[in-house]
């Protein structure tokens, strides 16, 4: 089975799991729980949105308290019985840079746009999904975390980021993220990425992994190009490429 296959696989299986929390958990954007923000619906919402609302409605010292919520309620969730793949800071390192080897999330040069800058942190978080994925990683163990709101660096301003998280037997969280210096877990890479947030209002998100962008929905074949010739990809051919490189690799 290719890797385009297996994706796509793991996306329709999350049909029934957004039903259910679009049942329980319609309430997401205006309830400030901070348990809500994990349920699997969020991987079919507006990230922008949410956090638009949250910011217009919230102190900053609420939305961070909410998101400080959020991380301890990530950590406390229950660990499925089975085995896990050990993880641990080293291996989480090994991670990134299996991720900037890749010679495509790790040189994203040659599929930028005339038009816009593409940062591809979610061209990063695929390959490290794929990757661990590929490496044997539980679906338990894989969550992508995302900040929403204004970051500024270096003269530079961008609305969101993401990275893959996983997590071990201990429930902790390591981002796998280049962004940061080391490799650290979900709460200490939450206050990095707020410290370049001027209006302290960054919203963090934590959704399955299957979530493409900050907009509704999941991966999808014509989301990721993978129908289309590189010339008319929004994305030039990175996605199927992304895959090819990372099912080549044994």
């Amino acid at each position: 089975m290719t890797f385009q296959s297996l994706i796509l696989i793991l996306a329709l299986s999350l049909t029934s799991t957004i039903a259910l929390a679009k049942k329980t958990c319609h309430k997401v954007h205006t309830s400030g729980t901070a348990t809500e923000l994990v349920f699997k619906e969020l991987v079919d919402r507006n990230l922008f949105e949410i956090q638009a609302e949250s910011a217009r409605t919230k102190s900053p010292a609420v939305i961070q308290l909410n998101n400080r919520q959020l991380i301890k309620d990530a950590t406390e969730m229950p660990i499925p019985r089975g085995d896990f793949r050990k993880v641990n800071q080293k291996r989480a390192s090994q991670a990134v840079k299996n991720v900037d080897a890749n010679p495509v999330s790790g040189n994203d040069l040659r599929y930028q746009r005339d038009d816009v800058k593409l940062g591809y942190c979610f061209g990063r978080a695929t390959c490290a999904h794929l990757q661990a994925i590929r490496d044997g990683y539980k679906q338990e163990q894989i969550k992508k975390v995302w900040v929403v709101g204004q970051m500024d660096s270096d003269s530079v301003s961008w609305g969101h980021h993401v990275a893959l998280m996983l997590r071990d037997r201990k429930g902790q969280w390591w981002v796998i993220d280049d962004f940061t210096t080391t490799v650290v877990p979900l709460k200490d890479w939450y206050g990095e990425m707020l410290s370049m947030n001027a209006k302290k209002d960054l919203q963090i998100f934590i959704t399955d992994p299957e979530k493409f962008g900050p907009l509704p929905g999941k991966y999808s074949r014509a989301d990721l190009g993978l129908n289309l010739d590189p010339a008319t990809d929004y994305y030039k051919g990175y996605f199927k490429d992304l895959m090819e490189t990372v099912e080549q690799k044994k």
